[in-house]
Parts: C-alpha cells; sequence; structure tokens
C-alpha cells in the first residue's frame, strides 16, 4: 500500500537498501521531504500570527492548527494543546470586540474547533448587523429625498420651484418700483 501511495521522488526511498520498516520510512521521508524548522521558529510564527486580508476564519484556524503541530510535536493530544491554540486563534483574529466575546463564552470555547465555531456566529452577526444598518440608512435617505410640500415631487423639483419663488422675490421690488411710477404720474 506504501508503495502505491508514493509518488515522484518519494518513491524512490523505498529502494532496495532503503528502510526496511515504517518507521525507519516515516524518518527517511521527514529527513528528505519533511519541514527543517526547529520548533522555537513556529513559537515565534504562532506569536506573529496574525488574520490575513480576506482570509477566512477556517482557514485561520487550519493554520494555526498547522502551526501548533509544528510548534509542539508530542503534545497534540494534550488539553494544553488546545487550550493553547485557542489563545493564539484569538490573539490571531486582530478583533478586540470579537475576541472579547468569544473569551465570554469560555467554556464552548475550549477548544480550537468551539472557539471557530463562535467567531463565525459572532462575525456572521456583525455582518448581519451592519446590513440592517446599512439598509436603515437607506431608507432614511430615500424618505430625506422624498420629503416636498406636494406628494411625489422630488428634492430637485422642490429646489427648482423654491429657486423660481425666490426670483420672483427679487424682481418684486422692480415691479413695486415700476407699479409707483405708473400710479404717480398725473392722467392726461
Amino acid at each position: 500500500y506504501l508503495k502505491m501511495a508514493l509518488q515522484g521522488e518519494a518513491i524512490k526511498a523505498l529502494s532496495r537498501d532503503g528502510p526496511q520498516t515504517v518507521q525507519e520510512l516515516v524518518r527517511v521521508l521527514k529527513r528528505d521531504y519533511g519541514d527543517n524548522q526547529p520548533v522555537w521558529y513556529y513559537r515565534f510564527a504562532l506569536d506573529e500570527c496574525t488574520r490575513a486580508d480576506g482570509e477566512s476564519l477556517q482557514a485561520l484556524a487550519r493554520r494555526v492548527r498547522g502551526l501548533m503541530i509544528r510548534a509542539y510535536p508530542d503534545s497534540e493530544k494534550d488539553s494544553m494543546f488546545e487550550t493553547t491554540a485557542v489563545g493564539h486563534f484569538i490573539t490571531a483574529l486582530d478583533d478586540p470586540k470579537l475576541a472579547m466575546r468569544i473569551r465570554e463564552k469560555e467554556k464552548k470555547s475550549a477548544s480550537l474547533d468551539g472557539a471557530l465555531e463562535l467567531a463565525r456566529k459572532f462575525e456572521t452577526l456583525e455582518l448581519v448587523q451592519q446590513l440592517e444598518q446599512s439598509n436603515r440608512a437607506k431608507e432614511q435617505e430615500k424618505k430625506k429625498t422624498s420629503i416636498s410640500r406636494e406628494p411625489g415631487a422630488t428634492v430637485k423639483e422642490q429646489k427648482s420651484e423654491n429657486d423660481e419663488i425666490l426670483n420672483r422675490i427679487e424682481e418684486f421690488p422692480q415691479i413695486q418700483t415700476e407699479l409707483m411710477k405708473r400710479n404717480c404720474q398725473p392722467n392726461v
């Protein structure tokens, strides 16, 4: 089965003088194709890990889990592994408000999967709230633009009507002067 699972260069590890046991094969494959970084490198990467622009919560959780496995290779089944992973995940969110909401639900976020579930829920609720606010603002703007003296008149029509009235008011002194001249002239 192992021979069929390996491809390309990796199949050479099964050569005649290659490893005789599965453990030896794993050691050879790790040596030739594994990661050569020391654990401190991954621990530093965890400390510096932040959510990239456009990165999904699921992708961030996978990235944190992958770094955790490399940073603490023998601790994956340990309860401290999950607690540490949750802490790094929450910090990597780089969103204090979301982090606080997840920490408030501490029991549910005792695992990375639980923290991910909460983060998805809270992020979705935040997006829904933003959409509702945006829709309310649009509705209020619509109402503002449709207010006028006459039903159905738009703001542009109202402004045009107001401009016309102002022009007539400005012409009033000239008309008044003209009328006074006519009325003051003696009848011949």
